[in-house]
């Protein structure tokens, strides 16, 4: 099912991941903590799987993309096991989301 958004939303859905990856502590409990950031992204995914069919699996095609590794935990076992900080694992999950969604919605 291809999620159906209008470009303004997609637009206002890819500036609120704008503004976390400048500012991640506005919207998460701590600057470098990676279970609030996941906490947070799950309820954009929820909200958006809600509204329009929006699965993981761009998410998880870049992440491997990247080089990453899927496990049951998700990608960042392996992002811990590469010697990333908790300070670049956000970002790059950040980054990731951020392409999943421009990918997904053509921007």
């Amino acid at each position: 099912m291809t999620p159906e958004l209008t470009q303004p939303q997609a637009k206002v859905l890819l500036g609120t991941l704008e503004g976390l990856r400048r500012r991640p502590e506005m919207y998460i409990i701590g600057k470098n903590n990676v279970e609030a950031l996941l906490s947070f992204l799950y309820g954009m995914f929820t909200l958006c799987s809600h509204l329009t069919g929006f699965d993981r699996s761009t998410f998880l095609e870049i992440a491997k993309r990247r080089g990453w590794q899927e496990s049951p935990r998700g990608v960042v076992p392996s992002m811990r096991e590469a010697g990333l900080s908790e300070e670049e694992i956000v970002k790059e999950l950040i980054e990731i989301e951020i392409a999943a969604y421009k990918q997904l919605y053509h921007l």
